[in-house]
């Protein structure tokens, strides 16, 4: 819907073909479609895992979910959707 209203692509537009070339192993595919969420991936595992486990892992749950972790995230979302418009 985004890029129908602007002709830009979002952050997360390719995220589907690119978890689709990640769960066939397909690294270097998926990189190319949104090297993003690719290179989010070690801080999203663990972010859904302490999710699932936050009574078992209090400090450690407080820490990922954390106000400067959530805005670098943020952050990089950002400025993600618009580096690759411009390049």
């Amino acid at each position: 819907m985004f890029h129908e209203l602007t002709g830009w692509d979002c952050p997360g537009c390719g995220s589907q073909r690119m978890l689709h070339a990640l769960l066939h192993g397909n690294i270097a595919e998926a990189w190319h479609h949104n090297a993003l969420f690719v290179a989010l991936i070690p801080i999203l595992i663990p972010m859904v895992y302490l999710e699932f486990r936050k009574g078992a892992y209090p400090k450690a749950y407080a820490r990922m979910n954390s106000v400067p972790v959530i805005l670098t995230i943020a952050f990089a979302i950002i400025t993600w959707g618009i580096v690759r418009n411009i390049i």
